[in-house]
């Protein structure tokens, strides 16, 4: 192309494979596939890279280099239901250890039914975590949904990525009636804490920034669009696990951001010697146990579901934070 040392916008190398010889002329399911393999095994920035090359996963050098070696294996793909499966999770993309399979198919030959032995399965449990955050983020109608082990704890990662490049840190306000760890949260984050008069139904936010405080209220369809919104799943709660959190956002990157900060600043997946710490973290993940335990009781959640009362009567009747002395 003018100007420059690539030889063609990308046509050129499909018309080589002989699956793209016109511009406007869509890929095959076949070189999509083939394409996708190398992308999640070779490309660090690929979102899925982490559980395929993060992973040590390799693809078959024959395949890398020539889509039509690939092809000759693998054949065509038997129908719009199928696409690219390995049998062994942990094995290569490579002659014997690669199929077209349905999703169910593939569902029930996910890491976390693989039984390879204790030491594995221990590792593939945190897979229910994530089984987890998807059934959240569905639910709420959220993008992304980050466990954590408390509300207090989701909080306290939302507002640390809030303020982490403000030039000015600006006081956190929020209801004076509310649960003391809001206001622990903030200032463990590093942030000054202030108080406002506002009743509350459900949730709130704290103020300037786009954080909700959303402990006493989880139903169906309830994100906000461009917000960080904080659950609750404490035993009181909608969802009561007995101990964990959620933070639900629409940004890719602050889930990452957000992801690395609640296991002490690793990258899920790599081993410490191997990681490159981008950032503070802290150790509040949530365990395996507590997200089989949300999933459970996911089945059988209400479409709809009223915010929790608070005040006197009710399980929360909160103190006036303005007047304990550590946050005048």
């Amino acid at each position: 192309m003018k100007r420059s040392h690539k030889r063609s916008c990308g046509c050129l190398h499909r018309k080589s494979h002989g699956e793209a010889s016109q511009r406007k002329k869509p890929q095959t399911a076949e070189y999509v596939a083939w394409a996708g393999m190398k992308r999640r095994c070779f490309n660090t920035h690929d979102p899925k890279w982490r559980d395929y090359g993060g992973r040590g996963i390799k693809v078959d050098p024959r395949w890398a280099k020539d889509y039509k070696e690939f092809l000759k294996y693998v054949g065509r793909r038997p129908s719009p239901m199928h696409s690219l499966d390995r049998i062994d999770n942990d094995g290569n993309y490579e002659p014997g250890n690669v199929r077209w399979a349905t999703a169910r198919q593939q569902y029930h030959n996910r890491r976390t039914f693989q039984r390879k032995g204790w030491r594995q399965a221990t590792k593939h449990a945190w897979g229910v975590v994530r089984d987890f955050e998807q059934v959240v983020a569905s639910y709420t109608g959220a993008p992304y949904a980050v466990a954590v082990d408390s509300c207090t704890n989701a909080l306290l990662l939302a507002v640390a990525y809030s303020i982490r490049n403000a030039p000015i840190r600006q006081a956190v306000d929020i209801p004076r009636f509310t649960y003391i760890g809001v206001a622990m949260s903030i200032r463990n984050a590093g942030a000054d804490v202030t108080f406002r008069d506002e009743q509350w139904d459900g949730k709130y936010l704290l103020l300037p920034y786009p954080i909700y405080d959303a402990a006493r209220h989880l139903t169906s369809r309830m994100y906000i669009a461009g917000t960080l919104m904080c659950l609750s799943f404490h035993w009181a709660k909608h969802l009561p696990i007995g101990h964990g959190g959620a933070i639900l956002c629409d940004n890719k990157e602050t889930a990452a951001w957000l992801k690395r900060a609640r296991y002490d600043g690793r990258t899920e997946g790599v081993a410490p010697k191997s990681d490159a710490f981008r950032h503070i973290g802290w150790h509040v993940v949530m365990s395996p146990v507590s997200a089989a335990q949300g999933l459970l009781l996911m089945a059988s959640m209400n479409e709809h579901n009223d915010p929790l009362p608070w005040g006197p009567g009710t399980d929360s009747d909160y103190p006036d934070l303005s007047q304990i002395g550590l946050f005048k």
